[in-house]
């Protein structure tokens, strides 16, 4: 992963927690340097999957040291997607080229006026500033 999503995805743990709620299958997170998927969920305890298809179960307090990576668009639940969580009466998007979006500020509550990147570092972008996060570096 980029080193520039990272340190957005850092900087908005407590926002994707309250926007995302409890863990769920199908959330993605990293853990130490590796990353996983929740595969099942029962009562606190989940059963996730590494890239290279190994199993492991995690319960809840190591679970939520993790590091959350919402879906850039959540086909199941909008709203834990990044997409879901932009308030887009803030924001106007438009594609620059196969690989970058702008994302325009077009109310004057938005500290910053425009995002250049991929998809989903501008929505990583916007998010930080449409909640006011800092982000280091």
């Amino acid at each position: 992963m980029m080193d520039e999503r990272i340190k957005y995805m850092k900087a908005l743990q407590a926002f994707f927690a309250k926007k995302m709620g409890p863990w769920q299958v199908g959330d993605w997170f990293v853990y130490g340097d590796q990353l996983y998927l929740i595969i099942e969920s029962y009562k606190g305890h989940y059963q996730t999957v590494t890239e290279d298809g190994k199993k492991m179960g995690f319960d809840t307090p190591s679970i939520d040291n993790g590091l959350r990576l919402p879906l850039p668009i959540d086909p199941r639940n909008p709203e834990r997607g990044l997409w879901g969580m932009v308030d887009w009466n803030e924001w106007h998007l438009e594609p620059q080229d196969q690989d970058s979006v702008i994302l325009y500020g077009i109310n004057k509550n938005c500290d910053a006026a425009e995002f250049l990147g991929t998809p989903e570092l501008a929505l990583l972008k916007a998010l930080a500033a449409q909640e006011k996060v800092e982000v280091e570096g």
